[in-house]
């Protein structure tokens, strides 16, 4: 059965449904190493899949998403089992550690720890499958910044999904349109479009591409939510 909890009866799909995206713990409390039996990667993995653009706690956010607190869940796994059965749920709060779902209990008898995590994990995780998360852009855009809501109505916006070192800026389709690694700056990426390589810099809240062809700078305008 599915279970979800709120203040109230119960919750609406379209709740889930107002958050793009979400912020996981490197290391869960339960566990004594960051990423112990990969439980950590394995949740950010499903929860990318849903849909969400996941951040680790440990990870430097985008300024929209610092300046818009709300706008993001924070998830959390949660151990409820014993030396015998493995037990785990997992819950979403919002900014004000409101809980907005928690997931039914997934189990497991594997004595492998690695196995067992995994598969309670994965059955836990089934009630978001079945919620049929879709991100509704209109609902959280009404909380960012007036910039972003004029790149968010553009018809070539582009998301950012964390990747090793940066993220890859994808279109609708979804395409990768560039590949951006981190600097020092964090206004300024190293970037990738194509065979073409330059900056994608932050000028004005807004973000430019920037690279030399046949030795004139070229910089054109990319519509893009981190």
């Amino acid at each position: 059965m599915l279970l979800f909890v709120v203040a109230a009866k119960g919750i609406a799909q379209h709740e889930i449904n107002n958050y793009r995206y979400l912020i996981l713990p490197e290391k869960f409390a339960f566990l004594k190493q960051k990423d112990q039996f990969h439980l950590n990667s394995l949740a950010k993995l499903h929860f990318e899949k849903l849909g969400f653009t996941v951040f680790y706690d440990t990870q430097t956010l985008p300024d929209s998403l610092v300046d818009s607190n709300c706008t993001k869940l924070f998830a959390d796994v949660i151990s409820t089992g014993n030396f015998i059965t493995t037990k785990l749920q997992i819950s979403l709060k919002d900014c004000k550690n409101k809980l907005v779902a928690v997931s039914k209990e997934g189990k497991s008898k594997e004595k492998d720890f690695e196995l067992s995590y995994n598969q309670a994990f994965r059955e836990a995780f089934t009630s978001f499958r079945e919620l049929g998360y879709q991100y509704q852009s209109q609902q959280v855009e009404k909380e960012l910044p007036s910039t972003t809501k004029t790149l968010a109505n553009t018809e070539n916006l582009l998301y950012a999904q964390p990747i090793p070192n940066g993220y890859q800026l994808i279109d609708s389709s979804p395409k990768v349109v560039y590949k951006l690694l981190a600097t020092s700056n964090a206004s300024c990426f190293i970037a990738f479009h194509g065979e073409q390589q330059g900056v994608l810099v932050q000028k004005n809240q807004q973000w430019y591409f920037e690279c030399y062809e046949n030795g004139i700078l070229n910089s054109q305008l990319v519509a893009v939510k981190f």
